[in-house]
Parts: C-alpha cells; sequence; structure tokens
C-alpha cells in the first residue's frame, strides 16, 4: 500500500475568503478563464441566471492543468485563526 504521503489530503472549504484571504474562485477565474466568466458573473448579480448556472458555466472556462491548478490553491493564504484551520493544524501535529 502506498504511503499516505503520496496520497495525502488538502481539503479547502470556503466561501468568499470565509477561511482563506483571498476569494478562491475569483482568484482562478481571474487567472486562469478563458474569456466570458464576468458575462456569467453579471448575469448571475442581474437575477439572469442562478448561481448553480453561473458557477458551472465559470467552472467549464475554467483552462489550466490539474498540477498548476493545484499549486494555486496550495498557495493561498489561509487565515490561522479560523477554527477549522487550528484544528486541522493541530490535528497533524504528532
Amino acid at each position: 500500500m502506498p504511503s499516505s504521503a503520496a496520497h495525502a489530503w488538502t481539503l479547502l472549504c470556503d466561501f468568499d475568503g470565509t477561511i482563506s484571504h483571498d476569494d478562491a474562485t475569483d482568484l482562478l477565474l481571474e487567472r486562469f478563464a478563458r474569456p466570458g466568466w464576468e458575462a456569467l458573473e453579471a448575469d448571475w448579480k442581474a437575477g439572469l441566471i442562478g448561481s448553480r448556472a453561473c458557477m458551472a458555466g465559470q467552472i467549464a472556462l475554467l483552462d489550466v492543468d490539474d498540477a498548476t491548478l493545484d499549486a494555486c490553491i496550495d498557495g493561498l493564504r489561509l487565515d490561522p485563526a479560523f477554527p477549522a484551520v487550528r484544528a486541522g493544524r493541530a490535528a497533524r501535529r504528532p
């Protein structure tokens, strides 16, 4: 069986910069999305489409490989005062 380090997981559950200092979705869209994601955002803000349609359309416009996406997410600055971040760090201590 492979070592746990080879299959380590990183979970980032965030909404609008609650856990990370930056909004993860906005950051990914600004860096990696093909044109059109802003129009979907405008349609959502105007009430023309729902949040599910907006997010699905925007995510479909991402043009990034897995390694680059992972590196970007790994680089997000997390708020060390957020309880889940503190708990996750405490759980990793030997």
